[in-house]
């Protein structure tokens, strides 16, 4: 049975209705805009050679999120979750059987006849909660497939396939510690379009992305159903996020949960809940998971939505190759300097990440900028010595990849800080004994008191930067320059085709 007084439900959301603009646009979705506002960016955040680690840190975090390609990689083996079960009894009561045509005649009154949203949902929160969770602050209007894996943001990429309603909220696991959390979002998509819409998520196209996932053995009700997973470690934690899709009808529903406890544990919740409320929509009857209309729904938003449009391309770019292992070994760190994450694989690397930054919003020269190309793979690492605060030693690798015959080019780039990304701090360049100025870099660069050193070398189409902060100078050049000769060789030896300009 729908949790709650449907009556005063009922009141409440169609008083408000009009104040909601769409699924996307609920005033309490603060996580959701601040990702709007990271994808109107569009372009990496480097770190700033003065910040902290602690700071450069988050800002690699946040790299992960934009750079990499989205619901792709290759399947894993991995352990079939326990088969999906409701959470919550989905009784149908004679008020809301179906009729001999399949349509209840009491779901009318989730119509909406104004704003964007074609329908609402009825309040799909699992009651009881799976095994351990506990509600956060109760559920929004928001089409929010990607939960705790990712965001979303259907405002700003309006041109892509648009949801016609949706539906969140958002979990705490109170009892496993502070890294664990979880979502439910559902989004419904034009009448007879959520084949389609599944196709689209499945290939990054829908304006809800995440980093790179692996695909887990799952088999939830429904349609059609998915299980992404990923294990990634930052800062010293090790944290597995999953996510399960489900499909019913014209209806996506996802559930979320990220750990850093269990593995199998992010899988159950993620699975409980998406299975749980796929099969409330289905018990219930509710039309849009039977596939058929509801409100405004057979109305497409735009061309991109409606039924028969073409399949969208991936939102955010994917590697045309992986680099390997190319960084140093830790016993090559110096300065005890020690890796405290798993690399960052992405292609929109800086070129010079650690000495650039690239935010080009409201910047004179922005639209040049932004048309400069960005990589077709790239990936970065960190390390750094005790605590990471402000004056412990650190160093910042980055390798990035460029179009097939594009790499001089892009090395002069960045030479004459011309490209997407820009130093920040400036840098003073000096000489490099011995080698090729056509094909190295060598420079300095000071800001707020940190000092650091950049060495760059372009190999083919490749280019390998190496940024060393918070050492006296001539111990942070001579380490720069160590450790790009260490990351070159391997570049070199990996056999890439890209590093002779294949």
């Amino acid at each position: 049975m729908l949790r709650g007084d449907e009556g005063v439900e009922d009141l409440l959301r169609d008083t408000f209705a009009a104040a909601r603009p769409g699924p996307a646009d609920d005033l309490t979705g603060l996580r959701d805009a601040s990702w709007a506002r990271a994808d109107r960016l569009r372009r990496r955040r480097a770190l700033v050679g003065g910040a902290t680690v602690s700071g450069a840190v988050a800002a690699t975090a946040v790299a992960v999120l934009l750079g990499s390609s989205m619901w792709g990689g290759a399947p894993r083996t991995a352990p079939a979750p326990a088969a999906s079960t409701a959470t919550r009894s989905a009784t149908v009561t004679a008020a809301t059987a179906t009729s001999a045509t399949g349509t209840d005649p009491d779901w009318s009154r989730y119509a909406l006849q104004s704003g964007t949203a074609a329908y609402r949902f009825p309040d799909l929160t699992p009651d009881p909660l799976p095994s351990g969770v506990r509600e956060m602050s109760g559920p929004i209007s928001q089409a929010d497939l990607a939960g705790v894996a990712g965001g979303c943001d259907w405002a700003e990429l309006k041109d892509r396939r648009q949801a016609v309603a949706g539906w969140s909220n958002q979990f705490e696991v109170p009892d496993a510690g502070p890294g664990w959390l979880a979502n439910l979002g559902v989004a419904g998509f034009t009448t007879g379009t959520g084949a389609e819409a599944m196709a689209d998520l499945r290939n990054g196209a829908l304006p809800c992305t995440t980093p790179a996932m692996k695909t887990a053995a799952w088999e939830g009700p429904g349609d059609d159903s998915v299980l992404w997973t990923d294990t990634a470690t930052t800062n010293d934690i090790t944290q597995t996020t999953a996510l399960a899709v489900v499909r019913v009808g014209d209806v996506l529903v996802a559930g979320s949960a990220r750990s850093d406890a269990s593995a199998a544990e992010a899988r159950r919740i993620a699975t409980e809940l998406a299975g749980g409320a796929a099969t409330t929509l289905l018990d219930e009857k509710f039309p849009p998971a039977l596939g058929q209309p509801l409100g405004r729904s057979a109305t497409a938003p735009n061309a991109a939505s409606k039924p028969g449009a073409a399949q969208g391309k991936p939102v955010r770019p994917q590697a045309q190759y992986d680099f390997g292992d190319v960084f140093p070994a830790a016993s090559q760190l110096r300065f005890d300097m020690k890796y405290h994450g798993t690399p960052v694989p992405s292609p929109l690397t800086p070129a010079a990440p650690g000495a650039q930054m690239c935010d080009n919003t409201g910047q004179p020269d922005q639209a040049a900028r932004d048309a400069k190309p960005d990589p077709v793979s790239g990936v970065q690492q960190m390390a750094w010595a005790a605590k990471g605060t402000l004056g412990d030693a650190s160093v910042t690798i980055g390798v990035t990849g460029w179009a097939t015959g594009t790499g001089p080019d892009r090395f002069a780039d960045l030479r004459r800080n011309e490209g997407s990304c820009r130093w920040s701090p400036p840098q003073q360049q000096e000489a490099w004994p011995g080698e090729d100025p056509a094909t190295t870099w060598l420079s300095s660069g000071e800001q707020l008191g940190v000092n650091g050193y950049l060495a760059a070398r372009r190999v083919g189409d490749v280019i390998v930067s190496v940024v060393v902060n918070d050492l006296p100078p001539a111990e942070a050049r001579a380490e720069a320059i160590r450790i790009n000769k260490i990351v070159t060789a391997k570049v070199t030896a990996s056999g890439i085709p890209a590093a002779t300009g294949r």
